[in-house]
């Protein structure tokens, strides 16, 4: 079975220094994008996880969709290292 990305360490860490950035923002509409941006990420890894997972409907899952995600995910990550630096 393949190990879920959203119990990976590394992402674990990636998401406190999210956090931890987001809520230190002083800016509320900055702050407001990136916590939107933070959710679809969450979003977007949880699909992903899901379309691997052995258990439910997920299995007919379309490997193009999955791809998709994939792609949203870097993208995301990108937006939310440039917003938060």
């Amino acid at each position: 079975m393949i190990k879920s990305i959203t119990q990976s360490q590394r992402l674990k860490s990636e998401f406190a220094e999210f956090n931890f950035k987001i809520n230190n923002l002083q800016d509320d509409i900055k702050k407001h994008k990136a916590r939107k941006l933070f959710d679809e990420l969450q979003k977007q890894l949880n699909l992903i996880d899901n379309s691997h997972s052995s258990k439910g409907s997920y299995l007919q899952a379309d490997p193009r969709l999955v791809r998709d995600n994939i792609s949203n995910v870097v993208s995301l990550r990108k937006q939310l290292h440039t917003l938060l630096s």
